[in-house]
């Protein structure tokens, strides 16, 4: 997961607009993130479509990357892989495996100013 510069969430939208500017070589990752993911999630997050990982191969540029070292693609490709984790579900609606949250309402405000009447 990353975090702004500050070690926090940027929560002042003008301060998330400058660091999306300054693109993803600025994020600063929490240190549980592997060298291996960080390369792979600045690779595939490069402003220029043409420096993207998969911009010069495709597919191949990303399935041979070092994080998915020993990943077995042709398991998922013949769905033999065993799972990680194979839940025990009481039945389709079980939802014993999410998280729960409260409902957060909130009022919205409506935009008269007319922006979108050409739409």
């Amino acid at each position: 997961m990353a975090e702004g510069g500050s070690g926090s969430p940027d929560l002042d939208p003008l301060s998330t607009y400058n660091s999306i500017l300054k693109g993803i070589d600025c994020v600063n990752f929490t240190k549980n993130c592997s060298r291996a993911s960080i390369s792979l999630t600045r690779r595939l997050c490069r402003q220029a479509p043409g420096e993207r990982l998969g911009a010069n191969r495709g597919i191949r540029d990303v399935v041979t990357h070092r994080w998915f070292q020993g990943f077995d693609w042709n398991g998922l490709a013949n769905r033999s892989m065993k799972p990680a984790i194979l839940p025990n579900l009481k039945g389709p609606a079980d939802t014993t495996y999410f998280d729960k949250f409260e409902l957060e309402m909130e009022d919205v405000l409506c935009d008269f100013s007319g922006w979108d009447n050409e739409f």
